[in-house]
C-alpha cells in the first residue's frame, strides 16, 4: 500500500513494509519514522540493534545511514 500526502512545500511518503525484512537508508534529505503495525522483529541502525513489536515507534534521524528491519513484522514507514 502506498499513500501520498502532499502539503504546502513538503511531501510525506507512507508505505507498509512487507513482512520478512526491509532495508533502507536515512540519508541527509529525510528522517525515517517506523511504526510497527503487526508482529515482532529487530531494527538495526548505526551498529545498534533493538527489539521491535506491535505498537513500537522508531525515529531515525536524517543522515543516520543504513537501517534494517528484520523478523516477522509489518511496519508503516514515513519519510519526507
Amino acid at each position: 500500500i502506498s499513500l501520498g500526502l502532499v502539503g504546502s512545500e513538503m511531501c510525506i511518503r507512507d508505505r507498509d513494509v512487507v513482512a520478512g525484512g526491509y532495508t533502507g537508508t536515512a540519508d541527509e534529505t529525510s528522517f525515517v519514522s517506523l511504526l510497527i503495525t503487526e508482529g515482532e522483529g529487530r531494527l538495526t541502525c548505526g551498529g545498534e540493534t533493538v527489539q521491535a513489536k506491535k505498537g513500537d515507534s522508531f525515529f531515525i534521524t536524517a543522515g543516520s545511514g543504513a537501517y534494517a528491519l528484520t523478523g516477522s513484522c509489518k511496519a508503516l514507514l514515513t519519510t519526507v
